[in-house]
Parts: structure tokens; sequence; C-alpha cells
């Protein structure tokens, strides 16, 4: 079993030329998943295999990308249209018993905040499903949303762990990839192998609908 470390001590919330500190407390907090142990009852001793791994992710994190009403003010200038992402971990099947993993703020597509609200307890070789979700298809939305599949990936990816796949909606599917296309991504041409030189690799898929490309960068 895999699960979320909850952080105790007070977390910081970095905005801009902002820094709001609140603390974080443990208690009265239930773990969403349990710590790694060795072995489980009924678990055999050998490794998983890659399409094991391929076929069942130890974890969910699911973005949801929002606009925010309000503007971010400071004493000598303002930023307007802020989209706010948070990310929720979860074990597949079990969306209903979440745990805030962290916030993002974005403008125009570049990250101006965030917040880590808990770490991830997953040992490396786990596989990570990434699903992202947006709440309007306007360009903002669609830049952060680009940008939190990037962080979410390279994150995994930096941990030694494994990316199953990002799910976009459907609907969002094309601008998300038109996005990562200018952020320097490649796609991959079906039946090819990718270059040798290539670092992060992932597959986009688009949720209900036959819809995926291959993404690499070098």
């Amino acid at each position: 079993m895999l699960g979320i470390k909850l952080i105790s001590k007070a977390s910081c919330l970095t905005i801009g030329l902002y820094l709001v500190c609140a603390s974080n407390s443990r208690a009265g907090t239930a773990p969403l998943l349990s710590p790694p142990s060795p072995l489980m009852p009924g678990q055999s001793k050998r490794a998983a295999s890659k399409a094991d791994k391929e076929n069942k992710p130890a974890l969910v994190l699911q973005a949801k990308v929002t606009s925010v009403d309000k503007e971010f003010e400071h004493e000598s200038f303002k930023i307007h249209s802020v989209v706010k992402a948070s990310v929720f971990a979860f074990k597949p099947g079990d969306d209903q018993n979440k745990i805030g993993y962290e916030r993002f703020w974005f403008h125009d597509g570049k990250a101006i905040g965030v917040e880590k609200r808990n770490n991830l307890d997953l040992p490396p070789g786990a596989v990570v499903q990434i699903h992202v979700l947006q709440s309007s298809l306007s360009s903002q939305q669609t830049k952060a949303a680009a940008n939190v599949v990037m962080r979410l990936v390279l994150d995994t990816l930096i941990h030694k762990r494994e990316v199953a796949g990002v799910t976009v909606s459907a609907n969002t599917f094309s601008a998300i990839s038109e996005e990562l296309q200018f952020r320097n991504g490649h796609i991959l041409p079906e039946g090819l192998d990718p270059p040798r030189d290539a670092h992060v690799i992932f597959q986009l898929n688009a949720d209900a609908a036959n819809m995926k490309q291959t993404f690499y960068w070098i």
C-alpha cells in the first residue's frame, strides 16, 4: 500500500511578493493511504512487471483548474486574470477520499504562487496517473492546464516514478496539445520510437474519446 505524508510543519504560500504562512496540523486528519510496507499479505515477492505497472497505477493526481474572481493586489500593482489549480491525490477508484497535494496560481500561463499541502509517500518505480480538468475553455485556463501537466509530469519523473499517462477532457485536448507544442513538446508519429536523446516522454489522452498523442522533449 502506498500513501501520502501529511505536512505537520508550517507550510508557506508564496504569491508574487507576498509570503503567507499557514500551519497545517496532523491532528484530526486521517491519512488517505497507508505507509508502504515491504510485503503485503498475499503479495508475491516477484517484482511487478512493466505491464502490471502500466495497467495498475498506484495513485491518481487530479488537477482542477478554475478562474479566480478576485484580483491580486500589491501597493504598486494588481494582477488580473488569475487561474488556480488545485491538485488532489487518491487511490484509483477511490476519488471520494481525496487528499490535497498542491495548489498553484497562474497568470498568463506562468506560475505566480504555489502551496505545498502534503508529500507523496510513493517509492521509486511507482506508477502515477495524471488527470487535468478545466472549468472553462478560456486561453488563461488552457495555458495554466498545460503548465500543470508539465509540473506534475516532471515532479513524478524527478522522484523516479512512472507516468501512466495524462488525461484531459476531450473538448480541451486539442488546445492543451497546442500549448504543449508551444512549450517545445514534440508529437511522436504513431509506430515510431522516440529519439534516444528524448528525456521526457508521456502520452496525452482525451477522456471518453479515442484521441491520444505521445509527447516527448529533447
